[in-house]
């Protein structure tokens, strides 16, 4: 769950995406699917303490 948060920021190295939709973009959805990965729409990325609770 927490990787799914801070995986889901966009980063600008990698052209304002986040990690995830770039591993979804090499590797495909149904890989990404298999390991759990969820993007989590940027207003409900939580990156604080609160995410732990």
């Amino acid at each position: 769950m927490i990787t799914n948060h801070v995986n889901s920021y966009p980063r600008p190295r990698l052209g304002e995406k986040s990690p995830i939709a770039v591993f979804k973009a090499i590797y495909g959805d149904e890989l990404a699917n298999k390991l759990g990965l969820v993007e989590i729409p940027a207003e409900e990325i939580i990156l604080t303490p609160q995410l732990l609770k």
